[in-house]
């Protein structure tokens, strides 16, 4: 598993639009997130933002912010706050330079401080971002632990087991991913470090939040319902190792039914313990593999590190084709599909049938692939748009640039075709509204999702500033606040201009 960083030169480009299979063709479009449906609302085709404020952190926000709208504070005021896990540096987690302490933030949207709690331990760094429930914030820290503050004043719970481990192996295991609560359940998704250091092994602990119960699914020796420690000999030890579930978006979830998407990266697989290179569905509880699904060419990905799980997969609205309903994702990675000289591809699965026969352990069954953005590798989240017509377009964006795709619906079963395309490296594309929003380095950019064009940038005349470097970083939106995080260590907030 290579994590090489990022960093982004300065665009934007012509924007190429290549009208390939795109059924009716680009039009504008209301936005459905994967977990949810949303008004329709016009593109501000002149929408522009200022520079409200910017703070400097610690270290490195290697993620984005958590915006929580409604935190009620003591003096009885209900405010909106902004929460960033500050937790890695430009070394990404190299051993010979550590983050010594990773620390939670949190700032009222005007900029106000109110309150910071860090964390140290043998942890390197963390790529991760908090999550907020109800009055609770949850935060992933250098000791393994996923702690839980008073969203308003910071106070940590330590009572009912907290706070919890995530892991056993602090100095070769991470939370890399952003924690994710859907419902009861928090997730977290774990990995090594850059360079594949040390025995780890990749896994998802997820916690009933209402219970205080603890799960554990082992993407190696799966058969082990615990966390793997570093002891062997012992029940709790796993001979296996690597499998990371290092991708941006991890443990996504279902809006139909709940159950749980993490992917892994590179490591065996044997279809009932290992599940290197995999798709992995599992139910809500964290407790159960339901489905998966693993190229065919899954050995030849483990042995040239061309990691499945160097992104999470985009979970599509229904699909209907033909009469029939389709429950599709979209799974990117490193590699292609069979030819060792091919471009790295996005797959096309069926959620509901994910390998060549029902239940996991069946390698292959996809219903397509399509080349990735330049057929590089992406290490990006995607993002997922639903057009007027009611048909899912999802964007992805890696070093070669940003390409939406449309599920094409002419043929016997879908298939994914080019909508539009533009050159240029981007982080992990965010769509809020009918507006996509791009990180990349020096700026932070507007676009209309249904052609690709550009609508504004921090570096334009009178926005107040810009951003620096990225590695991971990527947008945080909500109301008319963009909030952004850089390789520099800063917060930057951005206010929509009246």
């Amino acid at each position: 598993m290579s994590q090489p960083k990022t960093f982004i030169p300065a665009l934007l480009g012509v924007v190429a639009i290549l009208l390939a299979g795109c059924g009716s063709g680009p039009g504008l479009a209301d936005s459905a997130p994967p977990h949810g449906s949303r008004p329709a609302l016009a593109v501000h085709h002149s929408a522009s933002y200022h520079l409200a404020w910017t703070r400097q952190l610690d270290n490195n926000a290697d993620s984005a912010a958590t915006i929580d709208p409604s935190v009620k504070l003591a003096n009885g005021k209900t405010v909106t706050v902004a929460y960033v896990l500050a937790g890695n540096n430009d070394d990404d987690c190299n051993p010979s330079n550590p983050v010594h302490a990773a620390t939670t933030y949190a700032y009222t949207i005007s900029g106000e401080l109110l309150w910071q709690r860090s964390t140290s331990g043998l942890g390197r760094c963390t790529t991760s971002a908090p999550a907020f429930s109800g009055s609770w914030v949850y935060s992933p820290g250098l000791d393994g632990k996923v702690h839980r503050y008073n969203a308003a004043t910071g106070a940590e719970w330590k009572k009912n087991g907290w706070p919890k481990p995530f892991t056993k192996q602090t100095y070769v295991e991470k939370a890399s991913a952003a924690v994710r609560i859907y419902g009861p359940y928090l997730h977290v998704a774990t990995s090594g470090f850059t360079g594949d250091q040390g025995h780890y092994d990749g896994h998802v602990v997820t916690i009933n939040l209402k219970t205080n119960k603890v799960a554990v699914w082992n993407s190696l020796c799966s058969n082990i319902k615990a966390l793997i420690n570093d002891s062997p000999g012992t029940p709790d030890y796993c001979t296996y190792e690597q499998a990371g579930m290092f991708g941006r978006g991890q443990a996504v979830s279902d809006p139909l039914n709940g159950d749980i998407y993490v992917v892994t990266g590179n490591g065996p697989w044997n279809g009932t313990t290992n599940w290197g290179d995999s798709v992995l569905k599992l139910n809500p509880q964290g407790t159960k593999l339901v489905d998966a699904f693993t190229p065919i060419n899954q050995a030849y990905l483990n042995d040239n590190d061309l990691d499945l799980g160097s992104t999470a997969p985009a979970i599509l609205p229904p699909v209907v084709d033909a009469g029939k309903t389709w429950h599709l994702l979209t799974q990117g990675g490193k590699g292609g599909d069979l030819s060792s000289s091919g471009p790295a591809v996005i797959w096309l699965v069926n959620r509901d049938r994910m390998g060549s026969a029902a239940g996991p352990g069946h390698p292959g069954g996809q219903l397509g692939d399509i080349s990735s953005p330049g057929g590089t590798e992406v290490l990006t989240a995607p993002a997922v748009w639903v057009n007027p017509q009611k048909k899912p377009i999802v964007i992805y964006a890696n070093d070669s640039g940003v390409t939406a795709y449309d599920v094409n619906t002419s043929g016997a079963t879908p298939k994914l075709a080019v909508l539009w395309t533009f050159n240029g490296r981007t982080t992990s594309p965010v769509i809020a509204g009918n507006t996509l929003y791009l990180g990349m380095d020096g700026q932070l950019g507007t676009f209309n999702p249904a052609n690709g064009q550009p609508i504004w940038s921090s570096n334009d005349t009178g926005s107040g500033g810009t951003i620096g470097s990225l590695h991971w970083e990527y947008p945080a939106v909500y109301g008319k606040w963009v909030l952004m995080t850089d390789e520099n260590a800063k917060l930057y907030a951005y206010e929509l201009s009246s």
